[in-house]
């Protein structure tokens, strides 16, 4: 897998069996089943240089050097409370009813998972990921500043309005059997920069 960046505008996180990847822009791919990344660079007198990365569990290996995994916090398959540290960038719950804590320091990205999740955002520049059936899940304080990124069927897209409806103070986005309730907001406080459907 090529990067469209090179690895060091990339987060890249890991949660056991997807690779994540996130650039400078906030354009988040999810990969699987991926052995290695290739990372293109600047060489000598302005050519293009090439290196691979090995994909591990623990980080990516180039030779001998070992390249850690950008920081995170991952769950189990239980009901995990996750409390993001100050150095982590992404919150992993996996499976069962998590609550993910954001940490006032933001820039956080919050994938909950399978499972009915309670995520928290703190901070600003937080993002909230969901992809596949990742159940019935809720986004407390979501701000001005966070959105929200559906990795959804290929038959949907458009209008993220046609997702979502109002639900007394909630905003409720459906997605076949998966809801997201965004607590304490209205739709019209959302706009298509805060709504990602990929």
């Amino acid at each position: 897998m090529i990067l469209q960046q090179g690895i060091a505008k990339t987060q890249v996180a890991y949660d056991g069996e997807n690779l994540y990847l996130r650039d400078s822009t906030g354009a988040i791919t999810i990969a699987n089943s991926v052995e290695t990344l290739r990372s293109q660079s600047k060489g000598a007198f302005g050519s293009k240089q090439y290196v691979d990365y090995q994909v591990k569990d623990d980080g990516l290996l180039v030779g001998n050097i070992h390249v850690d995994y950008t920081r995170y916090g991952i769950g189990s398959e239980a009901d995990d409370v996750l409390q993001a540290a100050g150095n982590q960038r992404w919150l992993f719950g996996l499976d069962g009813d998590d609550t993910l804590l954001g940490s006032s320091n933001g820039n956080l990205t919050f994938v909950g998972g399978r499972g009915n999740d309670v995520m928290h955002s703190a901070g600003q520049n937080n993002t909230f990921l969901f992809e596949g059936e990742f159940g019935q899940d809720q986004v407390i304080n979501f701000g001005q500043s966070d959105r929200l990124v559906f990795f959804t069927p290929q038959d949907q897209g458009g209008d993220f309005r046609q997702y979502a409806t109002q639900h007394n103070d909630d905003v409720v986005f459906t997605f076949g059997d998966n809801q997201v309730t965004l607590v304490g907001v209205s739709l019209d406080y959302l706009s298509n920069s805060q709504i990602v459907l990929v």
